[in-house]
């Protein structure tokens, strides 16, 4: 019942500060907007990910860049969003070749659609590892217990293995000092630019969110 409560949830979602109506898509882009107001709503939207597995901002796709200076992307799940939109998080395996691209090349991207407002936020952002720190470990013994085991594998994330080889889950870890957080990381991404795009049969409408001395400013864009 919670899980269908959940997900109801997360379909009826529309937006923060958005009007709709009918026959009309929400607008998050409308004249003379305020930036601050919109980097919350899309903050809002963000955090909706957090809490929610069934909301669309709860898997994004993340952009980095590997050591052949090419292209890398993969769906993470979100861990937290910041409300003005100035940061999200997500949890890796130190080992995950994803944590050298981002020692190499810090400066990553985001991506996320909401099918329902029809509403693709795209962020660029400059990434930070965290392990083994004051951040790591409160994040590590707020996870749940199936969370935490995923990080005991002595397998490096990528690593091939044998054709008969049959993954199984590991237990459940209730220890908050188990070894397995020597491979928990928390990657926390200072978002810099927002990339907004509205899809509508009548218009689509564009725009990007530039985040400068802590202010966000807004600059209309062709879709």
């Amino acid at each position: 019942m919670k899980e269908k409560q959940a997900k109801d949830s997360a379909l009826s979602h529309t937006g923060t500060g958005a009007h709709s109506d009918d026959s009309s898509p929400v607008r998050w882009i409308v004249p003379h907007l305020n930036p601050d107001q919109l980097a919350r709503e899309i903050g809002e939207w963000l955090h909706g990910g957090t809490l929610n597995g069934y909301h669309p901002a709860h898997l994004l796709q993340f952009a980095s860049v590997d050591h052949n200076s090419g292209p890398q992307v993969r769906t993470i799940v979100l861990r937290g969003a910041e409300p003005f939109c100035h940061w999200v998080r997500f949890h890796t395996d130190i080992r995950s070749p994803k944590v050298e691209e981002i020692r190499h090349q810090p400066r990553v991207a985001l991506l996320g659609y909401d099918p329902k407002l029809r509403l693709q936020i795209r962020m660029d952002a400059v990434a930070a590892i965290h392990h083994k720190d004051a951040l790591a470990r409160q994040a590590w013994e707020r996870i749940p217990p199936h969370s935490r085991a995923c990080y005991s594998s002595k397998k490096v994330p990528g690593e091939a293995l044998k054709q008969d080889v049959v993954h199984q889950a590991p237990p459940p870890i209730h220890d908050v000092d188990d070894p397995a957080y020597n491979h928990f990381a928390v990657i926390h991404c200072a978002i810099e630019l927002i990339d907004v795009l509205e899809l509508d049969s009548n218009g689509h409408r564009r725009g990007t969110l530039i985040r400068a001395d802590g202010t966000w400013c807004w600059q209309p864009v062709a879709p």
